[in-house]
């Protein structure tokens, strides 16, 4: 009966303190465009996968590092991954503070293009059909927090703790039954 018992344990210990895998991090930024001139404006946002500690690079989608983009402009129209002739985002981890310092997105649909410029956070778009839509302006970016997750019920040692005390409260229940 007590062999029984510590095999129960065993097993409870084993899956209660494996704690399921986590996806890659990703950090989201909301975008503003703001016209300085022309009439269209918009919102926006692109999420890309958290870089590690100490490192700056070049995020695109073909090395996933660019896990979505898309704006929405004033007149309607949305230049999303789908409509993107070329699109990247720069950024500099330097250990406090993840640092965006390139946007880059070519969109077009077609006689529209909208087109994010790199380094100064600035936007062009421009309308072959009616030129009094073109545009420019520049871009206000903010990092997206989101809410910290609940821990896993079950998981590490509070999971221990409790299964622990369930077989050893079930083991004291049958022994006062036999009794």
């Amino acid at each position: 009966m007590f062999r029984s018992y510590a095999a129960i344990v065993a097993v409870t210990a084993a899956l209660s303190v494996l704690a399921p895998a986590t996806a890659k991090a990703v950090s989201t930024y909301d975008l503003v465009l703001h016209a300085t001139s022309g009439p269209i404006s918009g919102t926006g946002f692109f999420s890309i996968t958290t870089p590690a500690l100490g490192t700056s690079g070049f995020d695109t989608v073909a090395n996933a590092g660019l896990v979505d983009m898309s704006f929405s402009l004033s007149n309607g129209q949305v230049f999303d991954l789908s409509n993107a002739t070329s699109s990247g985002v720069g950024f500099n981890f330097n250990g406090i503070s993840e640092v965006i310092n390139t946007i880059n997105y070519t969109g077009q649909l077609s006689a529209f293009a909208f087109q994010l410029s790199s380094g100064g956070f600035g936007y062009s778009y421009n309308d072959n059909g009616h030129s009094s839509n073109n545009s420019n302006g520049t871009i206000t970016a903010t990092l997206r927090v989101d809410a910290v997750p609940a821990p896993n019920v079950g998981a590490g040692l509070p999971g221990l703790i409790l299964a622990c005390g369930a077989l050893l409260a079930l083991a004291w229940r049958r022994r006062q039954l036999v009794i």
